[in-house]
């Protein structure tokens, strides 16, 4: 024998499974657009991070290297640098510059590091052309060394 249900007790089940989403909607709309936010704000910040660790690195390289080029000749200093994963390149120009190309949220980024001496890589002079630093990503030892006239910047 079925047993019967009275209409009273249905209309409470459906109730409640309405609250029940109701409830859930209003988490959901909650929820999500705080998870939008949190994960805009974490890829703003890694920015910030990446162009700080750029920032750090192009400013030791010119500071050791008027250091040591105040020292004198055959003076040099080995730099321990961590450069981060979207480094694209770092070029000399001029002799009086030195440019760091990373990859940023809105594209290809440079960090320009201006200096009074001259600097070169340990090929050749960077008056005619841009020399190139090779440079890498993650752990890099990179020498500064006085030539007494110039300085030489190179990884090791």
């Amino acid at each position: 024998m079925v047993k019967e249900v009275p209409f009273w007790s249905m209309g409470r089940r459906a109730q409640s499974a309405v609250e029940y989403l109701f409830i859930v909607a209003l988490a959901l709309t909650l929820i999500l657009p705080a998870s939008f936010l949190f994960f805009d704000f974490s890829k703003s910040s890694e920015g910030a991070v990446i162009s700080a660790q750029i920032n750090r690195v192009g400013t030791e390289i010119i500071s050791k290297a008027e250091e040591v080029y105040v020292i004198g000749n055959n003076s040099r200093v080995t730099l321990e640098l961590t450069l981060p994963d979207n480094i694209e390149s770092v070029i000399i120009y001029g002799e009086s510059e030195i440019v760091i190309s990373y990859y940023a949220l809105g594209g290809t980024t440079q960090a320009v590091f201006f200096t009074d001496i001259p600097i070169m890589n340990s090929y050749t002079r960077c008056v005619l052309a841009p020399c190139s630093v090779d440079l890498i990503p993650g752990l890099n030892y990179v020498r500064v060394t006085s030539m007494g006239d110039h300085v030489s910047v190179r990884r090791v």
